[in-house]
């Protein structure tokens, strides 16, 4: 951890100190340590154990860490839908798996670029807007390769 994260933790620490309205000793009673100690951390000289940092966490009432700490934002949180899909993910085969990455992947690179192709083709298209079969449904789960095609 470089000296800007580590000066980044030190402020929100110091931060959540003052809002909760505690001296360095309050702190230093709360977590079993020295006022000199909770000194150190505030001022970027030292940081917390992770269990001390937790404990801590807990008696400010930190629901979420990374979004305190600044990494994470709402942007990064996943919807209803978006749970599903990791959660139906995580039981397919590992070659489904890999084929549903390559796959996801291709639609993220194409629909970037200027052509559009692949959105066309996931909508049932194609450029020129024949309807392409639907053979995704029978994609194989086990032992594919592409000298099956």
């Amino acid at each position: 951890m470089g000296d800007n994260e580590k000066m980044a933790i030190a402020k929100v620490l110091k931060k959540l100190r003052e809002q909760n309205r505690l001296t360095l000793a309050d702190v230093g009673r709360i977590c079993g340590k020295a006022f000199t100690t909770i000194s150190s951390w505030e001022s970027g000289k030292g940081q917390p154990d992770t269990d001390t940092f937790l404990r801590l966490m807990s008696y400010y009432e930190v629901n979420n860490i990374l979004e305190v700490f600044g990494y994470w934002n709402e942007d990064d949180q996943l919807s209803s839908a978006e749970h599903e899909h990791i959660f139906a993910l995580r039981e397919l085969s590992p070659a489904t798996k890999q084929l549903v990455f390559n796959l996801t992947q291709g639609l993220a690179t194409t629909e970037n670029s200027q052509t559009g192709w692949i959105p066309a083709v996931a909508r049932g298209g194609n450029e020129e807007g024949i309807e392409l079969p639907r053979e995704v449904e029978n994609l194989p789960d086990e032992g594919w390769s592409e000298d099956k095609c």
